[in-house]
């Protein structure tokens, strides 16, 4: 099965070691399939361009080394995505989705609120049969997943 991940659960994961983000993915990238589009890259970046200059301490260099790492061992593939879906306002999230959508994806792994809105989760489920879901659902579906076995 495969999961796309969002670069918010990615980020959040690594500055909170051991939090719900972390334990999704971790979950996500030792169990299932995971794809993020190149916009990844793009919004990873652009969180480290606002966390020095709001003073926070990260690396970028390790973030990009965790990236190159998961892609060289094959737990993550980076794709490139169209452009052409327009779902969610925000136009980044919709790299995200279309890569779900090309790449086959049940689950997008996304803290973001804009993917989150009831009205995107209703209609990328309804129109792609892919689920939209936040950390902490991820880990109830994951779980609800492997009791049912």
């Amino acid at each position: 099965m495969k999961v796309v991940l969002d670069a918010n659960v990615f980020i959040a994961a690594l500055l909170k070691n051991g939090g719900t983000a972390f334990q999704a993915m971790s979950i996500a990238l030792r169990e299932y399939e995971v794809i993020i589009p190149e916009q990844f890259l793009k919004d990873l970046y652009s969180f480290l361009q606002q966390a020095r200059k709001k003073g926070v301490k990260t690396s970028p260099e390790d973030f990009l080394k965790e990236i190159a790492h998961l892609q060289e061992k094959g737990i993550i593939r980076v794709v490139k995505t169209p452009g052409s879906l327009s779902i969610s306002p925000h136009e980044a999230d919709n790299h995200y989705i279309e890569a779900a959508v090309e790449h086959q994806a049940s689950v997008i792994l996304s803290g973001d609120a804009d993917l989150n809105v009831r009205e995107v989760r209703e209609k990328v489920h309804e129109e792609y049969g892919i689920t939209i879901l936040p950390p902490h659902e991820f880990l109830e579906w994951h779980r609800t997943r492997h009791t049912s076995r």
